[in-house]
């Protein structure tokens, strides 16, 4: 099941900590720019601390 942009923002509303770090493990590389991602939802949400964490798979 893939993590959609709209997935991240209900999380962010739904639980009422102040501090929400998302650990994301995007195996199928559906996140084409991750740090533009994070940025944008790190910086979006000014009201709580959002930390996003994005791994990728590398292909050796």
């Amino acid at each position: 099941m893939a993590l959609k942009a709209e997935d991240v923002q209900f999380c962010v509303k739904k639980y009422g900590a102040q501090n929400i770090c998302f650990f994301l493990y995007d195996r199928e590389k559906i996140i084409e720019n991750p740090l533009n991602f994070k940025m944008s939802y790190e910086a979006k949400m000014k009201e709580k601390k959002i930390h996003i964490i994005i791994h990728q798979s590398k292909i050796l």
